[in-house]
This record gives structure tokens, C-alpha cells and sequence, in this order.
């Protein structure tokens, strides 16, 4: 194994920790700075944390569809909501649920999610991916009374249903999706068309790859948690 390759599976390691425990958060705020301002060039920075002026999170798993939720909510608003989305961070979602914020997480079947990320990172592995999910939601169980879930289903196909159940939760009044307004994803340039097909070939990979008994036991474990979340079975 490439000394990088090693090192960037520690970082999503290590990154994964931090954001678990609500006790790092310091260290937690100083990744997501250096993710965004220096690596990504995004100046602002304030929908990457929950803070007192936050007024909706939407979070979740990598690969459950949050860049299209948040990219959806942000079309559909009429004004500027404050919003904290890409935490990645059980403990963040705590925190905004302790507070009394409005919250939203996004799920996916665990095959589809663990997929997902490890088809876009290439060095995560199936079984970081696996042990990352369990964690992540694992931790959130004993909250799930006081946040709305959406699966990658009503996400992507019901988005609209989903804000409303999240206005009727939390007595918000955030705009909802009129999909007669034919609001569709940007279409993908030549350059994002050929990462796409590439990725899609690593999907098919790790996807025969997920078959092996290896993983048998995380991935019950974690279709056991998802169960728990949703109410659905998988």
C-alpha cells in the first residue's frame, strides 16, 4: 500500500472520530476551516458549523444525498435561510438537536451509501465505509425522536414531502418544492459526463466486491441500524 493511500484512510478515520464526539469540537471547526477555506476556497464557512444564528441543519452520512437536499432547499427558499449542511458530524447534529433547531438527516441503505463514498474516495475502504455508517448513526438512535429522517428515496423523488414533514415537526414554514417548476440537476459538462462513467464502473466494483462474506456481519449490523432510523426493512 502507498504510504499516501495509508495516510488518507487514517484521515477519514481520524476525521470520522472527531466528528462523533461533541468534546472535539474545537479540533472538529478547525478541519472543516481547512477543508473549506484553504482546500475548497470557500471564504464563508458559517453553514459548516451549528451556532447560535444557525436556523436549520441537514446532514448525514457521506453519500446519502446531501449535496442534492441542500442544493434543492437552497432553490426553493425565498429568502436566505441560515443553514448547516456537510457537517458529517453525529455530534453536530446533537448539539443543533439539543439546542431545539430544526434537523434534518439523510439516510441511505447501507450498500448504496457505503458505495456511494467509496466510489467518489477510492481509498476509503468497504469496511471503513461500513464501520463509519454504523458509527455515525449508531450515535444518533437514542435521538431520533427529535429529528426527521428522509431515506435517499424521498430525498431525491420527495423532497417536497420531506420539508413539509419537517414543517410540521419543527412548526417552520421553509418553502417547499414545486416540482411542476421543473427544477432539474446542471447538467454535467463533458469533463464531470467522463467522471461520472468512470465512477460508475467503480460502483459496479464495489458493489460485487460488498458480496463478499467478509462483510456480511457490518453490513447486517448496519442495515439493522438503518431499520431502526426509517422503520423500513432492507
Amino acid at each position: 500500500m502507498a504510504i499516501k493511500t495509508w495516510l488518507l484512510r487514517k484521515k477519514f478515520d481520524v476525521r470520522s472520530a472527531i466528528a462523533r464526539e461533541s468534546w472535539l469540537f474545537i479540533p472538529h471547526n478547525l478541519i472543516v476551516w481547512w477543508t473549506q477555506y484553504k482546500v475548497r476556497n470557500h471564504i464563508d464557512t458559517s453553514e459548516c458549523r451549528v451556532d447560535g444564528k444557525t436556523e436549520f441543519v441537514l446532514d448525514g452520512f457521506q453519500g446519502s444525498g446531501n449535496s442534492f437536499a441542500t442544493v434543492t432547499f437552497k432553490n426553493t427558499q425565498d429568502h436566505k435561510v441560515r443553514l448547516a449542511h456537510h457537517l458529517h458530524s453525529p455530534a453536530q447534529i446533537i448539539k443543533a438537536v439539543q439546542a431545539g433547531l430544526p434537523v434534518l438527516v439523510t439516510i441511505r441503505e447501507p450498500g448504496g451509501g457505503v458505495v456511494s463514498l467509496t466510489s467518489r474516495w477510492t481509498y476509503v475502504t468497504l469496511e471503513q465505509g461500513l464501520k463509519g455508517y454504523i458509527q455515525f448513526y449508531g450515535k444518533l438512535i437514542p435521538f431520533r425522536d427529535q429529528f426527521v429522517v428522509s431515506t435517499f428515496e424521498d430525498t431525491i423523488h420527495s423532497f417536497d414531502d420531506v420539508i413539509r414533514r419537517v414543517n410540521d415537526r419543527f412548526e417552520t414554514d421553509f418553502q417547499i418544492l414545486d416540482y411542476s417548476s421543473g427544477l432539474t440537476k446542471p447538467r454535467a459538462t463533458s469533463e464531470t459526463a467522463s467522471w461520472e462513467t468512470e465512477r460508475n464502473k467503480i460502483k459496479d466494483q464495489k458493489q460485487e466486491e460488498l458480496k463478499d462474506p467478509r462483510y456480511a456481519d457490518l453490513l447486517a449490523e448496519a442495515r439493522g441500524i438503518y431499520s431502526q432510523l426509517t422503520g423500513e426493512t432492507v
